[in-house]
């Protein structure tokens, strides 16, 4: 490691400007001193980086930081780590509020994907049950005009290589802002209020589907956010979605009653019986 990382990991603030006044890179072949500082928590380190930030490439989230300290080190907001995760994503994956709006204000990208699976920041902080996270992804975006929301959201290419989602997240790509955001899929289809309802947590899908996310979408084997929610057995994920209005398709509603039978779920089986989800052994299939 050199100097500049552990000066992050430590979050000592005045060495970071230090280094960056002497010249010293805060990229490394170890990684980069803005993301050691984000995976830490260490704000004050992370805003003394972000002072000399420029958005990454990738066309950033919206609005760039301010101009660059004279003579200081830049940092690219939206460097990526070896398994191709931003530092915005480790945020929002992590459930680091503060650090996440700081990173976004800098220019950071809400809608750059890893270069593996093709998840977004949105997807990380729905995965970890992050609902403030969600909320502060989603404001971001609502906050920029809407062609700015649109050409940041297209400069993401959406998974491909060969992956079956890519045609679909091109379509939502397209349409950039909150569409873009919400809707988005990985390689295979997973869409962020999906992860959510997999993993129960209640308020995030909460959080989603107030933001008019999708709770129709199904993945690549076809299964939506209700089936997720019924497999682990999550009531209240399973109750705000059959609350909502659109509701998921009938078919996911019919196809999430026996997966809750399986499970020994009875409550879920009561609450979507209750939904219209059909009882009857060969309606079942």
């Amino acid at each position: 490691w050199s100097a500049m990382l552990w000066a992050a990991q430590a979050g000592d603030a005045a060495m970071l400007r230090l280094l960056r006044g002497a010249g010293a890179s805060t990229q490394s072949a170890a990684g980069s001193a803005l993301m050691v500082a984000v995976e830490n928590g260490r704000v004050e380190a992370a805003g003394e980086l972000l002072a000399s930030a420029t958005p990454g490439d990738s066309g950033g989230g919206g609005g760039g930081g301010d101009a660059p300290a004279p003579g200081l080190a830049r940092v690219e907001v939206d460097a990526r780590d070896a398994q191709g995760w931003t530092a915005v994503a480790v945020a929002a994956g992590s459930g680091r509020v503060k650090l996440l709006r700081m990173l976004l204000r800098a220019g950071g990208s809400p809608y750059a994907r890893t270069s593996r699976t093709g998840r977004t920041p949105l997807m990380a902080a729905a995965q970890g049950g992050h609902a403030a996270a969600v909320q502060a992804l989603v404001e971001h975006v609502a906050s920029q005009p809407a062609a700015e929301a649109s050409e940041a959201a297209s400069a993401e290419a959406p998974p491909d290589a060969g992956g079956a989602g890519a045609g679909a997240a091109a379509e939502v790509e397209a349409v950039g802002g909150l569409a873009a955001l919400l809707d988005a899929v990985d390689a295979q289809k997973v869409t962020a209020l999906m992860l959510a309802c997999k993993n129960g947590h209640a308020l995030a899908v909460r959080t989603l589907l107030a933001a008019r996310a999708s709770a129709s979408a199904v993945d690549i084997s076809g299964h939506g956010a209700l089936e997720f929610a019924a497999r682990k057995g999550s009531l209240e994920v399973a109750r705000l979605l059959t609350k909502h209005s659109p509701l998921p398709a009938a078919s996911q509603v019919a196809r999430a009653l026996p997966i809750a039978a399986r499970h020994a779920h009875v409550d879920l089986v009561r609450l979507l019986a209750g939904a219209g989800a059909p009882t009857q052994p060969h309606l079942m299939r």
